[in-house]
């Protein structure tokens, strides 16, 4: 199984990679400790929290 280019071939989370993969996939810019899409400001930061967790927690 092929690992993203996220994960070092010891494992571990490249975090740098991981946040440029994880924007390109989910655009977003954080101004003032708030999250913003095109869309306006992030409603629920826990969904975003829960989605990073779901895909480094494997």
């Amino acid at each position: 199984m092929n690992n993203p280019v996220w994960i070092d071939e010891k494992g571990k989370i490249i975090e740098p990679e991981y946040c440029r993969d994880f924007l390109s996939r989910h655009p977003m810019r954080c101004i003032n400790d708030r999250f913003y899409t095109v869309d306006g400001p992030l409603p629920d930061e826990n969904k975003l929290k829960r989605t990073i967790y779901e895909e480094i927690s494997p």
